[in-house]
């Protein structure tokens, strides 16, 4: 894909103009291989506050969709998404635009096409292994078709998460803990 394709994907003229979560969820949901340098040339005029928010506000979205006997992969898609607002605030250091199109083009392969998840059908126990991205929208559907699955993202923890050059501040404030989010469940 070229990097007027990637603009006409997102329908936007101008990096500057990707300032809405349904674009950035496109940039990293659509199917559609996009090379890294690709990413990168967006990357390098995309607003940096935009970036921030548009990164956290897509990873709070996808855990609220994780089944909740999934904690592990609750906490490994926490941290992925705590890096990437790492790398996000940390924009303007140098080499960090490159990181987070080097990261966001690794993470995008690994949720759309190289990770596996064990999702088995309840009622007539067939199993199914898809990639992450497809198994959270399944779980997401269950809803819809009265179907209801099991999932095993346990294939899935091996992330591997760099370290990159990124402010202290980006793993503070009042966001909740990935743990305490199944202590109020046990209370019950």
């Amino acid at each position: 894909m070229e990097f007027n394709d990637l603009l006409e994907l997102l329908e936007i003229d101008s990096p500057k103009d990707l300032c809405f979560f349904e674009q950035y969820a496109e940039l990293a949901e659509n199917e559609t291989e996009i090379p890294v340098d690709t990413l990168s040339a967006l990357l390098d005029e995309v607003d940096r506050d935009n970036l921030i928010e548009l990164t956290e506000s897509y990873f709070e979205d996808l855990m609220k969709y994780i089944p909740d006997d999934q904690t592990d992969f609750y906490t490994v898609l926490y941290t992925i998404g705590k890096a990437f607002t790492g790398l996000a605030t940390a924009l303007e250091v140098e080499g960090n635009r490159q990181v987070y199109a080097e990261e966001f083009f690794k993470f995008r392969n690994w949720f759309i096409f190289d990770s596996e998840v064990s999702c088995t059908n309840v009622e007539g126990g067939n199993e199914s292994r898809l990639p992450v991205m497809k198994a959270l929208a399944l779980y997401r559907s269950e809803h819809l078709t009265d179907e209801e699955y099991t999932y095993d993202f346990s294939e899935c923890l091996d992330y591997p998460i760099d370290e990159y050059i990124m402010p202290l501040n980006s793993f503070g404030g009042e966001e909740e803990d990935p743990a305490d989010r199944y202590d109020d469940e046990e209370e019950d």
